[in-house]
């Protein structure tokens, strides 16, 4: 039973997160495309559980490249002019370019003991997964290793993420980095009997070799992964068009690993 008086918690997730960075670069390179990342970091969540949120995001171009630092803040409202001090919110160095670069070879995955991912034909959204149907781009679960897992990945609608839809097209196709992030929590329920839970909190390069994914296109997910001591989760991942051309490429995408009380994971 359904109780109107409890609300949502929302908290917008890290790759769309890592599109604001996006597009706050972009505004000083127009007509550029968006081809990579470096060094996204994320500090604190962008929480929403109390309404509208204003932000400040604040670019400079590298001198001499086509990369831009981008930082993300709380704006101060008294003076929407000056970056508050102290650390952002999220930050990274966005790299733009006339045309997207030459994908190289995939990444050659032997996963180690393959078997079934526990999550095959299954429902991946009623039983562990949180995210919404805007979100639900993880199409089946296929083999998990010691050292991996791959998935197969859907393009999902954009029109619903939206107040009033214009066509715009992201930059880094949010949803799909997303649902490679949920890639590695199946991995990580798979394979561990606690601290199963994650959040991601760092990228290390992000390579864009496409534009995004659209509706019915299906992507595989290749996913090579490493526990780092008892906390942490660094993986190499990478997203094949249906062609088996790498079209994104993730490098050092690190997940905290937390337990959470079972009372609160059933709500």
């Amino acid at each position: 039973e359904k109780d109107p008086g409890l609300s949502a918690l929302p908290v917008m997730p890290l790759t769309f997160s890592m599109e604001l960075l996006a597009e706050g670069g972009s505004i000083l390179f127009p007509g550029m495309k968006l081809v990579g990342m470096k060094e996204v970091r994320g500090y604190r969540w962008i929480g929403l559980d109390e309404g509208a949120r204003t932000l400040q995001i604040h670019a400079s171009i590298i001198p001499g490249s086509r990369e831009a630092v981008v930082k993300i803040t709380d704006a101060d409202l008294d003076d929407l002019s000056r970056i508050k001090p102290g650390l952002p919110i999220v930050e990274g160095v966005m790299v733009f370019d006339d045309e997207y670069p030459h994908a190289p070879q995939p990444l050659d995955l032997r996963l180690s003991r393959a078997r079934d991912s526990k999550w095959a034909g299954k429902d991946l959204y009623s039983g562990f997964m949180f995210h919404g149907p805007s979100l639900q781009a993880v199409a089946s679960m296929e083999k998990w290793g010691e050292n991996g897992v791959t998935a197969i990945l859907k393009a999902m609608p954009f029109e619903n993420l939206f107040a009033g839809y214009s066509g715009k097209q992201f930059l880094s196709d949010p949803v799909i980095l997303d649902a490679a992030g949920q890639v590695i929590a199946y991995w990580t329920s798979d394979h561990l009997d606690s601290g199963f839970h994650i959040f991601p909190f760092r990228l290390e390069a992000l390579d864009i070799y496409g534009p995004c994914m659209s509706v019915p296109q299906k992507a595989e997910c290749k996913a090579a992964i490493r526990l780092i001591g008892d906390t942490q989760v660094s993986s190499d991942i990478d997203i094949l068009d249906g062609a088996g051309f790498l079209t994104l490429r993730l490098k050092g995408w690190w997940d905290r690993r937390f337990d959470m009380p079972e009372s609160f994971y059933r709500i």
